[in-house]
């Protein structure tokens, strides 16, 4: 019999094999009968030792088996998916506000006192009409002054006409006098062509003898009285020229005169224009159909141009109302879905959130530097007057990002900020960290996903999604890196 506290003994006791003993006999009974009870206690516990041995014996011996049935466990089945590409739509409202078409602040152009003011806030007004009147007789005077320039220039021109005709006519008498002059020389050159022919044959016959010297001395006077009335002829022609040189330059002049004169009075009559132009402005208009939304302005009060970086307040602020325009500011990451022309509602809130059908009508294309957003417009026609400039506004509008990656929502799970999913490859789960997009009707976008470094140590890269990732459908936050899996096929 071994004993369990026995030196040696690489057995220990087990609790649960081991016998309760029986309770202790009552003090009454006799010494006599302890020792059957003690006899009995000793056999049982000298079974259990021996049961103990054959347990321990059957446990070493079935722990092998054990094991291995472990090892030999299949895999568990999962269900996964791949992405899939779908047009994603999401629907973003985002506050925005009513303007009129066009809002002009009407200043003055000219300097004077307000003599009348003609329509007061909430007036509606045509293009061109009146707004108020001014009073400047400083510039009516100067306005005069400059018409009367322009008659003094117009009478400078009749007197410049009249002295070109003048001068037209010293020409054609000068020409007169050429044609005289050339005439003359004419019969002074015949006459010395003759009375040289007379005085060589007298010469001749007088050294023959045949005349006289008095005939000879006649013929003489006679040649040369020719030939000095051919020379005064002669000078008569370039006196005659002369004065035609005169009278032509006369003439020029005289248009030339005309000509200044002319431009004279287009330089007065520019400069009355321009008054009479810059009186207009004493007379402020309307620039389009609209309403009046300011007046601060009234009579004898003194006006001015606004000077430069000095904040003045207009005296008249006109406001187009039909059409309106909506301006909404849309977020960074919407910006690039939205498009001119695409519809988009508007709710009015004022008008118990009414909701108008519109389209856009043109954004900034570039985004606010301070805000990150894109201002778009949207133009509503409003012929009623039911908008008005100011309303809160709230604008729908439905994006579409055709063929987006998607997988259902429930393949991807958040931890610490980070969405994650888990992909089945080669038979083992991979936690992927993953960047989302949108959302809809149980699925969810997939913009990238996060690839493990080829070596340690290597920042983490992030990867397109290609479609061929199997993704487990379900519960991902139960599951860890390189667990053995077993897929069923991906869905499509």
């Amino acid at each position: 019999m071994m004993k369990f506290n026995e030196p040696g003994s690489h057995m220990e006791p087990t609790p649960t094999l081991t016998a309760a003993p029986p309770a202790p006999p009552s003090p009454v009974h006799s010494p006599r009968r302890r020792w059957p009870w003690v006899a009995a206690a000793g056999a049982v516990v000298v079974a259990a030792g021996g049961f103990g041995q054959a347990h321990l014996r059957d446990s070493a011996s079935a722990t092998t088996p054990l094991s291995a049935a472990a090892a030999t466990t299949p895999a568990p089945e999962v269900s996964t998916v791949r992405p899939v590409r779908k047009t994603i739509r999401k629907v973003i409202e985002q506050p925005g506000r009513v303007e009129g078409y066009e809002q002009t602040p009407i200043f003055v152009k000219i300097p004077g006192f307000v003599q009348e003011w003609k329509v007061d806030i909430g007036h509606r007004v045509t293009a061109g009409q009146v707004l108020a009147e001014l009073s400047v007789p400083e510039e009516r005077e100067e306005l005069k002054r400059r018409e009367a320039n322009a008659d003094l220039a117009r009478a400078e021109i009749t007197a410049a006409e009249r002295s070109l005709d003048a001068a037209r006519a010293d020409v054609a008498k000068a020409e007169a006098v050429v044609r005289q002059a050339n005439a003359t020389q004419a019969r002074t050159d015949a006459a010395l062509t003759r009375w040289k022919a007379e005085f060589t044959r007298t010469e001749r016959l007088r050294v023959s003898g045949a005349s006289s010297q008095q005939e000879f001395d006649a013929a003489q006077d006679s040649y040369r009285s020719a030939e000095a009335a051919w020379r005064e002829a002669e000078a008569g022609i370039e006196s005659a020229v002369a004065a035609r040189q005169s009278a032509e330059a006369n003439r020029v002049r005289a248009e030339a005169n005309v000509t200044v004169s002319r431009a004279k009075l287009a330089v007065a009559e520019a400069d009355a224009r321009r008054q009479a132009e810059w009186l207009k402005y004493a007379t402020v208009t309307a620039p389009f159909t609209g309403v009046v939304a300011q007046r601060n302005v009234d009579r004898g009060q003194y006006v001015m141009p606004p000077a430069s970086g000095v904040n003045q307040a207009p005296l008249f602020v006109v406001v187009r109302t039909d059409p309106v325009r909506v301006f909404v500011d849309v977020p960074e990451t919407e910006a690039s879905l939205v498009a001119d022309g695409m519809p988009v509602t508007i709710r009015i809130q004022a008008k118990e959130d009414m909701e108008i059908p519109g389209t856009v009508t043109r954004s900034s294309w570039a985004l606010d530097l301070s805000t990150r957003t894109l201002r778009v417009q949207i133009d509503l026609p409003n012929l009623t007057g039911h908008l008005r400039p100011g309303m809160f506004a709230a604008a729908k509008f439905v994006l579409e990002r055709p063929g987006a990656w998607v997988v259902p929502t429930g393949a991807v799970v958040t931890t610490d900020e980070q969405p994650y999913a888990v992909r089945v490859e080669n038979g083992k789960t991979i936690k992927t960290a993953v960047k989302l997009g949108a959302r809809q009707a149980g699925m969810v976008e997939l913009l990238q996903k996060q690839t493990r470094p080829a070596l340690r140590g290597e920042s983490t890269p992030w990867e397109s999604v290609t479609g061929t990732e199997d993704f487990l459908t379900a519960r991902p936050a139960g599951w860890s890196d390189g667990m053995a899996v077993a897929t069923t096929a991906a869905a499509k």
